[in-house]
């Protein structure tokens, strides 16, 4: 099954331990991934639409 998304800027979408089973495109628009490591943000990537 498909479903359609949209998400604000800043929103976070998947957590961190989150549970999977979901895949996501990105249609518009680009996607930080980052994770808590020692108690500050540490940027993984930056994803584009198409990625």
């Amino acid at each position: 099954m498909i479903k359609l998304g949209r998400y604000q800027p800043g929103e976070v979408i998947v957590k961190e331990n989150d549970q999977g089973g979901t895949a996501y495109v990105i249609e518009e628009g680009t996607v930080e991934v980052s994770k808590q490591r020692d108690g500050r943000e540490v940027y993984l990537a930056y994803l584009e639409a198409g990625e």
